[in-house]
């Protein structure tokens, strides 16, 4: 029986060679636009600029077009005859339980307690512009109604409760330095 003559098909050294060149060269001008654009003379990083934005740039804005420049907290404390407790923090715990495991119920109160925040900062917000505004407007919102109810399932034999927003602004100084400054918005205390 004859043996099938195999066909070996090998690309010429030639090709091989402008592989190499090609990828080479893309690598380099990769490197260059991500690394070397105060290290590199002006025309090699224009010339990387020309290759890489138009066929490679990755606008991130498209991903998150209104990065937050801020993070609200719910955070309270509960008072009895004594005074006033710390602020406590009811995000911390189930943020901890987030971070170690995404899949249990930590991630959906993480959520819960954070949108409660946002919640509040906006009600504080809309009554801070209200002329003469008094508690019962911080405490008709409905933030505060849910901020209330979370509380009194966090807490037993409460007599006095205080809800705030804790938040944490960030922004970019003319430097390029992010600047932090926090800031405690406490809604009116309610005897219960």
């Amino acid at each position: 029986m004859p043996l099938q003559k195999r066909s070996v098909h090998s690309l010429s050294p030639w090709v091989l060679g402008l592989i190499l060149v090609i990828f080479l060269g893309h690598f380099t001008l990769v490197l260059v636009h991500q690394f070397g654009k105060d290290r590199l003379p002006n025309a090699v990083t224009n010339l990387s600029e020309r290759y890489i934005v138009p066929w490679f740039y990755q606008n991130y804005l498209m991903f998150a077009p209104d990065p937050t420049d801020h993070i609200n907290t719910f955070i309270y404390r509960v008072g009895d005859a004594d005074g006033w407790s710390a602020w406590k923090n009811p995000v911390f715990e189930h943020q901890q339980d987030h971070w170690a495991n995404r899949l249990g119920t930590g991630s959906d109160w993480y959520d819960l307690y954070n949108g409660l925040g946002d919640l509040l900062f906006n009600a504080a917000m809309s009554v801070e512009f209200k002329p003469n505004a008094t508690a019962s407007d911080y405490h008709a919102s409905r933030a505060y109604t849910l901020a209330k109810k979370a509380v009194l399932r966090l807490e037993s034999d409460v007599k006095r409760i205080q809800v705030a927003v804790f938040t944490k602004h960030h922004r970019v100084d003319a430097n390029g330095s992010v600047q932090v400054r926090h800031l405690l918005q406490p809604f009116p205390p309610e005897a219960l």
